[in-house]
């Protein structure tokens, strides 16, 4: 799927520039979907740039279809910079003189850095998409926390400045189109870019994979299933994401935990009726 993949990364450039480019990108997230729901029944084997569904065009024609839409698009002039979250008129206020922020010996916010990033999940070059999910949902966590407190310690603001670096550096390469273009020194401006540039058929895999998982852990250790089934909640709604603070502070409903747990089809029948007695 990564040529899927980078080929969504580049319709993300030209927005809604033209017919064609929709018409192309409708084309891409249909043959998304039928890939996801062949790995899911088959398994990736056999999937090939020729590879097709009654309905949906192979990767092949795709590829020449969108040569075709980006010279008609470039004739036009027409160009879309990746959706980057609109900055504040205003400058950011500074919580910190500069003497205050220099006394802080570099090896302390690299440690400081180093904290941060191992809270987050362990992502590998060829992370699967909920795996990147997963890995946002912590970042946004632990970015949102630090906003908050580096306004009472030099040394979180130190850490506030390096941070987008660190971040993008664990970002898979497969991945980093989606914010090739991004110029921030923000973690968040840089994770709301993200969040708002990637293909829904992206977050819409990431679930699928994630339900996979959650069922084949179902009789296992229940604190792991429910707090997973919680973040799947958590990345369901990146359908409807407006800002970072907003969706790291909303809490999924009770009956909508309990509604997923219950449609998990690996759950023993004793498990079930705790959940539902919950």
């Amino acid at each position: 799927m990564n040529d899927l993949y980078r080929l969504i990364c580049e319709t993300e450039q030209y927005g809604e520039a033209s017919v064609g480019v929709l018409m192309v990108r409708g084309d891409m997230m249909a043959l998304q979907r039928a890939m996801i729901e062949q790995t899911i029944v088959g398994g990736i084997h056999g999937i090939t740039e020729d590879w097709t569904q009654p309905g949906v065009r192979p990767l092949r024609h795709i590829k020449l279809a969108w040569k075709a839409a980006i010279a008609e698009t470039r004739a036009k002039g027409i160009y879309k910079h990746p959706k980057m979250a609109e900055k504040s008129p205003q400058a950011e206020e500074k919580h910190w003189d500069m003497i205050a922020l220099n006394d802080i010996p570099e090896r302390t916010v690299d440690q400081h850095v180093k904290y941060i990033m191992n809270n987050l999940p362990e992502i590998k070059l060829e992370a699967p998409t909920n795996v990147l999910m997963l890995w946002i949902l912590h970042a946004a966590r632990e970015v949102v926390r630090l906003d908050i407190t580096r306004r009472k310690q030099a040394i979180r603001e130190r850490a506030w400045e390096v941070l987008t670096m660190a971040l993008a550096g664990k970002l898979p390469a497969r991945y980093r189109c989606f914010v090739l273009e991004v110029d921030t020194e923000s973690p968040i401006e840089w994770l709301e870019t993200l969040i708002r540039s990637l293909p829904p058929g992206m977050v819409e895999e990431a679930v699928v994979l994630l339900k996979s998982h959650i069922n084949t852990i179902a009789n296992g250790d229940f604190w792991t299933v429910a707090t997973q089934t919680r973040e799947m909640v958590a990345i369901e709604s990146m359908a409807s994401f407006t800002n970072l603070a907003n969706w790291t502070a909303l809490e999924a409903p009770l009956h909508i935990i309990k509604s997923r747990l219950a449609d998990i089809q690996a759950l023993d029948i004793e498990r079930r009726r705790q959940i539902l007695r919950i």
